[in-house]
């Protein structure tokens, strides 16, 4: 945890509402960005990032600061992400559907990098919420098996079990579908 965030909530724990405001301000994107990932609503990102920091406000006297706050902002914004979609079932997605038109098939063979990155948030808004979590979690932010084990919950030899087969599944759906290799996009 950086200096500038323990200070921040120490100053928020004196009852500094401005510091408050700065440390939403800071980490807003964080959180709708994970929450995107889950619900792939824009809406619904907002409202559960506006409902991660009430959280944040009210239980940050739990905060212990064992792990980076960024990584404890991921977990609660995780958690209520995936709660969401299970009591809102218009978001359970299926597999990959092999008929999706990612995009013109003139552009599939030269994508360039801002197609590649449009394909890849295309392919995980049709994963499950939580398999979509943890390819934006370990590719998009950079996070290590361990932060998305603290995030998740779930175990490390899980994480990555799955994190292969997702890969394999993203692999074969660009291989076979879109012809593209997995590689030029992670």
């Amino acid at each position: 945890m950086t200096s500038s965030d323990q200070d921040l909530l120490a100053q928020i724990r004196k009852g500094n509402q401005a510091a408050f405001g700065q440390l939403v301000e800071k980490y807003k994107s964080y959180s709708f960005t994970v929450a995107l990932r889950i619900v792939h609503s824009r809406e619904d990102a907002e409202e559960i990032a506006q409902d991660v920091f009430v959280k944040i406000y009210h239980m940050l006297h739990t905060f212990q600061g064992a792990s980076s706050f960024k990584t404890w902002l991921y977990a609660i914004t995780y958690r209520t992400a995936i709660d969401y979609t299970r009591r809102n079932r218009k978001h359970q997605h299926d597999s990959l559907d092999p008929g999706l038109s990612l995009s013109d098939p003139a552009q599939q063979h030269n994508p360039g990098q801002d197609h590649l990155k449009q394909m890849l948030h295309a392919l995980l808004a049709r994963l499950k919420p939580a398999d979509a979590a943890l390819i934006t979690f370990f590719y998009l932010e950079d996070l290590s098996i361990r932060e998305i084990s603290e995030i998740t919950g779930m175990g490390s030899n899980n994480i990555k079990t799955r994190l292969f087969r997702l890969r394999e599944q993203l692999r074969h759906t660009l291989e076979n579908d879109y012809q593209l290799k997995l590689n030029d996009l992670l």
